[in-house]
């Protein structure tokens, strides 16, 4: 919404607040604040007539009925000067305007105050008149910081963050996305948290073309999110949560950078310390898991915890069978000794070495300061649908086609 206030050679106190609108199929409301200016003091504004009425160009709406359909004349309006919303016919100021076509193209506020100037009012007063527009998201600029606050708050507490901020923003993109994770991993580091690694979303090409995705997005793992199946057996509690879910994936540990040029999954894994699979655990902190990329990105990659079975050194002379075997080996998941899925390896970009590869390249394409880097774990992506989980159950996973343990999840 563009809007602006013109004088247009009216009397002193008349103001006229031009609101153009761009008409979209759909979005919420949302709200500006508009200062307007009046040369009275407010003790002399309220006792006046103050009329306020919409006139629209498309539809040729014109209402001036006052406030609640009554005349505006004797009414102390002093309670009210301060902030007046507009968003409908339910609010006291339209409730009587029924044909004001909110989502009209074109509408002119009108709010014109009589009262007479004396020597104690010649000065001018700002007073914010909340405008909201329907069928319109925001495009103020984004504050990220406090959208990293925002969503550690909801991590930290297991709140809901009510509006994905792709509802919030029309701009909202992943470059946005990714300053918010940026910002919510310095908050993080700042109460004294260390990054362990990465972890990837969306590793299947055929959501890319869904959701209109050039590669596959990221966010950070932590030293308190990520833990390790000693014995093959873990148990981990489940704390402010609110819809979790548990997906299986191959984590591999970085012993040397990985180059960012295109790689296949031989070369890759040259920088491989070693592999396991892993239990990831997220959950959305959106209503109803009902998101975009670019909230998965700015709602911490919903990471909630990792689980790393039983690592698998590798050396030279593996890769060779190591790559063929990343692309075509298969998961077992079952919940409470109930088989729940198989996966396999090409659900994660057809192999979890070629999406580590993937990753090399896109991270430094979106983030030039940020690499791939030795030490690092990379979670590669799910192998299997998301399936929700509660506590008390117990959840185990089997490889099948590579030399790799499973282990067994309790959540408590």
């Amino acid at each position: 919404m563009n809007a602006s206030i013109r004088h247009d050679g009216h009397a002193p106190g008349e103001e006229k607040v031009w609101r153009e609108t761009a008409r979209r199929r759909s979005g919420r409301i949302q709200s500006r604040e508009i200062p307007i200016c009046f040369p009275v003091k407010d003790e002399q504004i309220a006792p006046h007539p103050v009329h306020h009425w919409l006139d629209d160009a498309q539809y040729r709406v014109r209402c001036d009925r006052g406030i609640g359909g009554r005349s505006a004349f004797r009414q102390n309006l002093r309670p009210g000067l301060g902030s007046k919303r507009l968003a409908g016919s339910n609010d006291p100021l339209l409730r009587n305007h029924q044909r004001a076509a909110v989502g009209s193209s074109e509408r002119r506020l009108y709010t014109r105050h009589t009262s007479q100037r004396t020597k104690n009012s010649n000065r001018f007063e700002r007073l914010p008149v909340r405008v909201q527009c329907a069928n319109s998201v925001m495009s103020n600029p984004i504050d990220t910081r406090a959208l990293a606050q925002e969503v550690l708050s909801a991590y930290t507490t297991g709140t809901v963050v009510a509006v994905p901020p792709s509802a919030r923003h029309q701009n909202f993109d992943l470059k946005s996305a990714f300053e918010v994770e940026a910002e919510f991993s310095r908050l993080r580091q700042e109460a004294g948290r260390k990054i362990t690694g990465w972890k990837v979303g969306y590793a299947n090409k055929a959501m890319w073309r869904i959701l209109k995705l050039e590669t596959f997005v990221w966010a950070h793992m932590y030293d308190d999110t990520v833990h390790y199946a000693g014995g093959n057996r873990a148990t981990l509690a489940l704390s402010h949560i609110r819809s979790p879910k548990i997906e299986p994936e191959i984590v591999f540990r970085l012993k040397k950078p990985v180059p960012s040029a295109g790689l296949d999954a031989a070369v890759v894994l040259e920088s491989v310390d070693w592999l396991a699979v892993g239990f990831e655990l997220i959950d959305c902190p959106f209503p109803d898991w009902q998101l975009k990329p670019v909230d998965f990105v700015a709602g911490f990659g919903l990471h909630l915890g990792l689980v790393v079975g039983q690592p698998l050194q590798v050396e030279a002379g593996m890769i060779p069978a190591l790559a063929s075997g990343l692309s075509s080996f298969k998961v077992r998941v079952t919940r409470d000794g109930q088989f729940v899925e198989e996966g396999s390896g090409k659900n994660s970009l057809r192999s979890p070495a070629l999406c580590l590869a993937e990753m090399a390249g896109a991270i430094v394409r979106q983030s030039p300061l940020d690499s791939l880097a030795a030490g690092q774990l990379i979670s590669t992506g799910t192998l299997t649908a998301g399936h929700p989980i509660t506590r008390g159950e117990t959840w185990q996973v089997e490889v099948d086609g590579l030399p790799l343990e499973g282990f067994t999840l309790v959540l408590s």
